[in-house]
């Protein structure tokens, strides 16, 4: 059995939890002492770029599905944790049809 080698120098990933609704996505990331100063968010080509210079830094990406309503994303940081919520274009929303009685 393989065991993965780590060592005090490995850089440290953030946690990232990614949720989804009828509405939206939402992507949370655990960004320590950062604030939004220290975050850059990138869309470009379908990908989300995530880049942070605080106290933890590191680099992530995302590809960002075509149901997303890229013009709408939002970003905010609020006690070391940064939420992204991705809302989902009118189009890709479940919505419920009417049924007509036959004539």
């Amino acid at each position: 059995m393989l065991v993965p080698h780590t060592t005090s120098h490995a850089p440290r990933v953030p946690a990232v939890d990614l949720f989804e609704s009828e509405t939206c996505l939402r992507i949370v990331v655990d960004v320590p002492g950062s604030s939004s100063e220290d975050v850059d968010l990138t869309l470009e080509a379908g990908e989300l770029r995530l880049d942070t210079r605080g106290a933890t830094r590191f680099h992530r990406s995302f590809k960002v599905p075509d149901v997303v309503d890229t013009d709408a994303i939002e970003a905010e940081v609020a006690d070391g944790v940064l939420t992204l919520t991705l809302p989902k274009s009118a189009a890709a929303r479940p919505r419920k049809l009417t049924i007509h009685k036959a004539a």
